[in-house]
């Protein structure tokens, strides 16, 4: 059907402040509400609203190897560069830091392709928000979906694609979520505003 459906509910769902960019459809006010950090407010259509935004990126490198480290006590993942666009409608995209930033306050989606190839399943990938792992980003908050999948014991494909509110600034970027590898040439990832 190429829809997205988000299940109503009548309740404001319980966040932290680590929580910004949560979704969800308010049943009794028939809105679709966002968490921004503080608080849940109604995600609106920008007034300013007058062109496309969105971007395609991917990489000519063959073989990667990245790995988190631990910097004054803090996990810091390690992004994934994709410095060749495909396209970059609105500039928003740098391919120096390899990440997007939203240049106003909306809906986005955001979708991935990564291909690794060893002989395990443990790569881990996902999307971070001003380069810091993000739990609405993450997990069950993620309002996205993902999935691996595997030709053989060494081809492995993660596919994965999430919708975030996000304000004017904030910069999205592909992240490994555990020591990983992956194919440059046969990976990619793209984003655009919903509204």
């Amino acid at each position: 059907m190429g829809a997205l459906k988000i299940t109503g509910q009548s309740a404001e769902p319980t966040v932290t402040a680590s929580d910004a960019g949560t979704l969800y459809y308010d049943s009794d006010t028939n809105k679709l509400r966002h968490y921004n950090g503080t608080a849940w407010a109604d995600v609106s259509p920008a007034a300013a609203f007058t062109s496309n935004v969105g971007f395609m990126a991917y990489s000519a490198a063959s073989w990667v190897d990245l790995d988190d480290e631990l910097v004054e006590g803090t996990l810091v993942r390690a992004e994934v560069l994709f410095p060749l666009e495909r396209y970059d409608n609105g500039s928003n995209y740098n391919t120096s830091t390899s990440r997007f930033t939203a240049p106003a306050d909306g809906l986005y989606y955001f979708g991935a392709y990564i291909h690794t190839s060893d002989d395990d399943d443990s790569n881990s990938f996902g999307f971070l928000k001003n380069g810091a792992e993000n739990t609405s980003f993450t997990g069950s908050n993620a309002q996205g979906y993902g999935n691996t999948h595997s030709n053989d014991s060494s081809q492995h494909k993660q596919a994965f694609s999430a919708m975030f509110y996000l304000t004017s600034g904030n910069e999205v970027s592909v992240g490994s979520f555990d020591s990983s590898d992956y194919y440059g040439i046969n990976s990619w990832w793209m984003g655009c505003r919903v509204f």
